[in-house]
């Protein structure tokens, strides 16, 4: 995390996939069918204790698991950068930028996700990123960098955008004086998270894309 001196007066947390990255087919099937199992479990995840929540930040050194593992991380190296990035992060440059993602927290991912970054040219835009460690689910990863955010900004002063529901009403229950906005319609929207129940949480913002002409 930055130190206090040249920190800016307010921080953004970006989730990735879905969000800086463009959703693509069959990853964005793998998403809804998880979104899907999620809402007949139970649309609510138990609540999480951000102040007892330890995640550790070693990056694990190891290459890639598994076929799925394999197959996984080609599809996503092959993912653009959502059109728009670029100007939001050059509109909200009197921010921090912080990158929150649930992917996994070893070398070959976090390499592969700065050169991303970098061939797009965004990569100096972000002060720092969070991976997943494994056994941790991404939802209390997120919290956890949040935690920290919140410690060093004050939570009034922290935005998290995602595109996962459920994530995002997990968190705005953790920090209710946080910001919170969820990018994109897909065919689970309003599944894990209806409108009902964003009337009962006025810091969650919901957009159908980034940039000019967002709409919510």
């Amino acid at each position: 995390m930055p130190e206090r001196e040249g920190r800016k007066l307010r921080a953004v947390s970006w989730d990735c996939d879905g969000v800086l990255v463009e959703r693509r087919i069959p990853i964005q099937f793998g998403a809804t069918v998880s979104h899907v199992v999620d809402f007949f479990r139970g649309r609510d995840m138990p609540p999480i204790d951000a102040v007892t929540l330890v995640v550790s930040r070693d990056i694990e050194e190891k290459p890639l698991e598994g076929v799925w593992g394999k197959v996984s991380y080609w599809a996503h190296q092959r993912r653009k950068i959502t059109d728009q990035v670029g100007n939001v992060l050059e509109a909200a440059s009197d921010a921090d930028h912080f990158i929150n993602t649930g992917r996994r927290n070893t070398t070959p991912w976090v390499e592969m996700t700065w050169r991303k970054l970098q061939e797009a040219g965004i990569a100096g835009y972000f002060r720092e990123a969070f991976f997943t460690p494994k056994g941790v689910s991404n939802t209390k990863s997120k919290i956890a960098v949040l935690r920290e955010l919140a410690k060093l900004y004050g939570e009034e002063n922290v935005w998290h955008v995602d595109d996962n529901e459920r994530t995002v009403k997990a968190a705005a229950r953790v920090f209710p004086n946080m910001h919170f906005i969820i990018v994109g319609r897909g065919l689970t929207s309003g599944m894990l998270f209806s409108k009902e129940e964003m009337k009962q949480f006025s810091h969650v913002t919901r957009v159908t894309t980034l940039g000019p002409g967002s709409q919510g």
